[in-house]
């Protein structure tokens, strides 16, 4: 029995996105580089924003952003909401997040720019 997905795309009258040639809104990477600016901005490690949101530990790391066959992994909308109820981020923000990973330059940067790994060291070590 054929899947859902391939009987849409059979049915008259489909236009699959490649076809409509409109890209997708973002991409796998920026995805990624979005949540990885999140915990930076936070001052966490993606492994600590992880645990905060009340995920596994693990799920964000780098090595399982692909599967063992190099497919991309991308985090699920569950994933995503909670780690933004964990950071108090909107999805707006977390958008600008992902959109700046895209381009720095974009009017979608947000104000302020997320901390480097540096200056979080520099921070917490002179806190007392």
């Amino acid at each position: 029995m054929p899947r859902l997905r391939h009987w849409r795309a059979n049915a008259p009258g489909h236009r699959s996105r490649k076809q409509s040639g409109k890209p997708s809104m973002f991409s796998h990477d920026q995805i990624w580089a979005g949540i990885d600016r999140l915990a930076l901005s936070h001052g966490l490690s993606p492994s600590a924003l992880a645990r905060r949101a009340g995920l596994d530990p693990t799920s964000l790391n780098r090595s399982k952003r692909f599967t063992r066959e190099g497919r991309p992994r991308w985090p699920s909308t569950s994933s995503i909401a909670k780690l933004l109820r964990a950071t108090g981020v909107p999805l707006e923000e977390f958008a600008a997040l992902v959109g700046a990973a895209a381009n720095p330059d974009s009017p979608a940067q947000p104000a302020s720019r997320p901390e480097s790994a540096c200056e979080i060291k520099a921070r917490v070590s002179s806190t007392p």
